[in-house]
């Protein structure tokens, strides 16, 4: 399975995990967390960002020399 495909997966999985929480009516502060990383693993799928976390801030150290 390609990395675009694994985001794409997850970021499915949260918004159902989000949806069950919405049906039970508790947890709301988990369920904004969770669709902020929804979106981020759509995000991921969709475009060339890094694939791995921190990728992108450890690029930007290599590159100004921090």
């Amino acid at each position: 399975m390609s990395q675009s495909s694994q985001h794409l997966n997850q970021a499915r999985m949260n918004e159902k995990l989000v949806r069950a929480l919405e049906k039970i009516g508790e947890h709301t502060d988990w369920a904004i967390a969770i669709c902020y990383y929804s979106a981020l693993h759509y995000a991921h799928s969709r475009t060339s960002l890094p694939q791995q976390h921190g990728q992108v801030l450890s690029k930007k150290k290599e590159k100004f020399g921090e």
